[in-house]
């Protein structure tokens, strides 16, 4: 606890000195200090409220980047979002939910038109309305491809801003639920993004289904024994997103264990 707060800067942002992801790292340790009631959680709130692609940045819901997050740092005004994604903006509402801040907030309200726009009619969803190229299961005829992991981060970040359609997506969910890898990328050029992302979906997914309320059917948590090492962590073969660091491939597995 010391180190988190040590490196929270004056304006509340966490990581923001070094090569990091802010919004992730704020969210994350905004979460942690809601857990133990440090004075500090407002401040990391306020600056996350900066973050946003919001009116107050000069963003309105004609902009495809309107209502998320992106990596952090000098407030983004429009029409210059940078990097934006649904997994760093399921991550801050995650952490302001947890905070308290209510689904009628503004922040929620218009993260949700972001959110919405990454859906697809088929109930799953897309990465990005804006980094186009980072939709990692490709096109289709009519835009780009649902995949498993963005869709558990696309639930996620409904329940967590309080939506009331979360069906369709958690339909998907059920429908396409794999105790190993994510579903959705149907090609072999893409296949070493379903490896990659092998424990952030094991996690993602185990949280989406428990925070819809429902129970993971596929045989996740035995997938994951048989890939633990001796030494107690657990390690990607495939580096694409950095998943070869057993520090977060550890993370990640753990936490889906802890939450199934």
């Amino acid at each position: 606890m010391a180190f988190l707060v040590r490196h929270v800067s004056p304006e509340g942002a966490v990581g923001i000195t070094a090569e990091d992801y802010p919004c992730y790292a704020t969210a994350l340790t905004l979460r942690v200090f809601v857990r133990t009631r440090n004075p500090l959680v407002p401040r990391l709130i306020n600056w996350l409220r900066t973050q946003q692609m919001s009116p107050e940045n000069g963003w309105q819901p004609k902009h495809e980047a309107f209502g998320a997050w992106g990596i952090g740092g000098a407030p983004r005004t429009a029409p210059d979002s940078g990097h934006i994604d649904l997994s760093m903006t399921r991550h801050v509402l995650e952490g302001l939910a947890q905070a308290g801040i209510s689904g009628a907030d503004p922040a929620m309200r218009n993260a949700m038109v972001f959110v919405s726009r990454c859906q697809n009619a088929d109930g799953g969803f897309l990465f990005s309305t804006v980094e186009t190229g980072a939709n990692k299961a490709g096109e289709t005829a009519s835009g780009f491809a649902s995949y498993a992991t963005t869709t558990a981060d696309g639930l996620l970040s409904q329940i967590a801003a309080g939506a009331t359609n979360t069906q369709p997506a958690l339909r998907w969910m059920q429908a396409n639920d794999h105790p190993e890898l994510p579903a959705g990328f149907p090609s072999a050029a893409r296949e070493r993004y379903a490896e990659g992302l092998r424990y952030y979906y094991a996690d993602a997914a185990t949280r989406a289904f428990r925070a819809a309320g429902r129970k993971r059917d596929v045989p996740f948590a035995k997938a994951l024994a048989k890939r633990q090492l001796l030494n107690g962590s657990w390690q990607n073969a495939e580096p694409l997103v950095k998943e070869d660091d057993p520090l977060i491939a550890t993370a990640l597995a753990v936490s889906a264990l802890a939450n199934s």
